[in-house]
């Protein structure tokens, strides 16, 4: 019994092996064919990705080409390790080249605006921030944080320009928290926003009124006179965006100042008459909806105008709040609507937005935003608008309303720069 116990064991296990072995032989391509399967979706996976990143380029060039400075779209692109090289095609186009299932592959944008990339395409594997923004003319796509020694473009900085008590133009530096002045031969009293490459140095400008003449500069100190006899107290200059970058403020005091409008390459030329004067510009902005850009601007009486292409007049309604300063602002999309609100300080101290027909939505209700010049600006690069302003008591500093439409959060931004209430401060719309 044992012998042939052990002989009908043999049998079993050899039989046992047949059957492994045929069953391997039958599953072997099946497992095979699993396995490249979940390599395919794997790469599928990584194009995919790679896909949906392009997607979100494309859109963001195409909504910033559309709506022109200062609009920005910032986001993440997400680029797998099977990106062997990336690259821009005559200005108008993106194509990554990729590996894939043993071949070599290119996917691409092709775009109906010039773009410039001075820091490159991202193509390390991993996430990397893009932003995408109008300047110059232009689309420009940059990476915050990445630092790149290839590029002769001299990128924007992070500024606000201000006037101190001595009425030197000075600004602060928002990435190293650091003060500079700018010059001290002028005794500046009203700013207007930084508009990018006003005289073609491929630097922001600085708009500013000192002495009854307007004039230019960037963080350099040189500055460039463009026109006399404009009003330089209690005011604000707008920037319009025409191909001209045409300089709008209130000028001919012995008219009680009207709509006048200067740029480098042109003479100081009148715009319009205002019946009751012209007191600050706040912007040129499409700011009824109606698809053509209005001059909105602040009229004698402290209240919200704004001029259409017809040269008709329209009153908000709305007062701006005025003592040394108004207080007054740019317009912007805070909401994403497509209709633009302009930023003020209202009359009992209050950040405010306000829209062409005076409806106004209170920002802040602590009351206590000096009733000067405020600033529109992207602060901490996040896509999103911050409104800096100067506050009215303690020991000035720079603040600025954070979330806006959200928690309208307040937070200083600097304690050691000293803005004179007289004439506030500015920064660049990104």
């Amino acid at each position: 019994m044992t012998r042939e116990g052990y002989s009908f064991k043999g049998q079993s296990s050899v039989e046992f092996l047949l059957v492994v072995g045929i069953a391997l032989s039958i599953s072997t391509p099946f497992l095979l064919a699993a396995q490249q399967s979940v390599i395919d979706l794997e790469q599928t996976s990584r194009s995919v990705s790679l896909e949906q990143s392009l997607d979100k380029l494309e859109q963001a060039v195409k909504t910033v080409s559309v709506s022109g400075e200062p609009a920005r779209r910032t986001f993440n692109m997400d680029i797998p390790d099977n990106v062997l090289k990336a690259q821009v095609v005559q200005g108008r186009g993106v194509v990554y080249t990729i590996r894939n299932g043993g071949g070599v592959f290119n996917t691409s944008r092709l775009f109906e605006t010039n773009i410039s990339l001075p820091e490159g395409l991202p193509e390390d594997p991993g996430r990397s921030k893009v932003s995408v923004y109008a300047w110059n003319g232009q689309v420009n796509i940059s990476r915050p944080g990445f630092n790149s020694t290839e590029s002769s473009t001299e990128r924007p900085l992070n500024l606000i320009f201000y006037s101190g008590d001595n009425g030197n133009l000075n600004y602060y530096n928002i990435d190293n928290d650091s003060i500079e002045q700018v010059t001290d031969e002028y005794d500046v009293e009203a700013l207007g926003p930084q508009s990018p490459n006003l005289d073609g140095d491929d630097r922001y400008e600085i708009v500013f009124g000192a002495d009854g003449k307007l004039y230019i500069t960037d963080y350099t100190g040189e500055v460039r006179n463009l026109a006399e006899n404009n009003k330089y107290q209690e005011t604000k200059y707008g920037i319009g965006e025409d191909s001209s970058d045409a300089i709008y403020y209130p000028g001919d005091p012995n008219n009680g100042y009207d709509v006048y409008r200067v740029s480098v390459d042109s003479r100081a030329s009148l715009v319009s008459r205002i019946g009751d004067g012209v007191s600050a510009l706040s912007d040129v902005d499409d700011f009824d909806g109606d698809g053509n850009e209005e001059i909105i601007f602040v009229g004698g009486s402290q209240v919200i105008q704004y001029l259409n292409e017809d040269g008709s007049v329209v009153s908000t309604g709305r007062q701006v709040g005025s003592n040394n300063g108004l207080g007054l602002g740019a317009s912007y999309d805070f909401n994403g609507n497509g209709r633009s609100r302009v930023a003020i300080v209202d009359n009992s101290n209050n950040i405010a937005l306000v829209n062409n027909q005076g409806e106004k939505e209170l920002l802040t209700e602590d009351g206590e935003a000096s009733k000067t010049s405020i600033s529109v600006i992207d602060l901490d690069d996040d896509g999103d608008m911050e409104i800096a302003y100067v506050p009215k008591s303690g020991d000035r500093g720079i603040y600025y309303v954070d979330d806006i439409l959200g928690q309208n959060q307040i937070a200083e931004l600097s304690s050691g720069a000293k803005p004179a209430t007289e004439v506030g401060l500015t920064g660049r719309i990104r």
